[in-house]
């Protein structure tokens, strides 16, 4: 799948409301859809992925997010943390193969989280990532 088309189709589709929220949760629901289904042939629970987080700092906050990793059995390949001031950082990439559960399912379970600590976590396939965020 080209995911740069995907999310340049969508954007074109939503016109002057294609925010980044709003193309990436279009585009993890329908990548979500095609790999559940079962003619899919890829598993929705495989492949890298990547964590970002951001907020106000405060004590757990790597716990909390590598707990929900650790459960859903996501595997930190690497991570660069970075408190300024009094504000959280946190860029990792994940590796899902063996995982019990598909990127929009550990990104629901972060996403819940990062709304009790105030703070903003996403997680997105490692392809919709780069499609997303290319220079």
């Amino acid at each position: 799948m080209d995911f740069r088309r995907l999310v340049s189709r969508i954007s074109d589709v939503l016109g002057p409301d294609a925010t980044p929220d709003r193309v990436e949760r279009i585009a993890v629901a329908l990548l979500d859809e095609k790999l559940d289904a079962p003619s899919a042939s890829s598993s929705p629970r495989g492949g890298k992925a990547v964590v970002t987080a951001y907020g106000k700092d405060q004590p757990g906050m790597l716990h909390a997010i590598t707990s929900v990793l650790s459960d859903a059995n996501y595997n930190v390949l690497d991570v660069s943390q970075k408190i300024l001031q009094d504000y959280f950082t946190v860029i990792m990439i994940v590796d899902g193969q063996g995982a019990r559960s598909s990127v929009g399912e550990v990104q629901a379970r972060l996403g819940k989280v990062g709304e009790e600590r105030g703070v903003r976590i996403l997680m997105q396939h490692e392809d919709l990532f780069n499609a997303m965020h290319r220079v």
